[in-house]
């Protein structure tokens, strides 16, 4: 990819159109990446900066440049061809999501639906 090629992983994001989203990091502005086996966090210069998956999807999908999302959230984008993965090999994961419910509630079958549908989609 461009990063592996070329090694310049900040000079070359800052010419791309960056988009940031905001949700759920409290440093959204730092986009992490793994180069030559090292943690890295860059900050590029963002030309747009949303507090939601959505919004930051529905740019990307759009054409407006490329942006860091949750694989689950970008998968059926991805299938139907309107986002293409690029620099997957300097991808990191870092957040885990947990379903938490009351015990009371552990035989709705409202709850057990929404957790397989959790299962499925992550």
């Amino acid at each position: 990819m461009l990063l592996l090629r070329l090694g310049l992983a900040q000079v070359e994001l800052a010419r791309l159109a960056v988009m940031v989203g905001k949700a759920f990091r409290p440093k959204a502005n730092l986009l992490p990446i793994f180069l030559r086996g090292r943690l890295l966090e860059i900050t590029p210069a963002s030309g747009m900066t949303v507090d939601a998956s959505d919004a930051l999807i529905a740019a990307l999908a759009a054409g407006a440049g490329i942006g860091m999302c949750a694989t689950f959230v970008t998968a059926p984008y991805v299938t139907r061809g309107e986002l293409v993965p690029v620099l997957s090999d300097f991808a990191v994961e870092r957040h885990n999501i947990t379903a938490l419910w009351p015990e009371s509630r552990r035989a709705n079958p409202a709850v057990r639906a929404f957790l397989s549908m959790l299962q499925e989609a992550l």
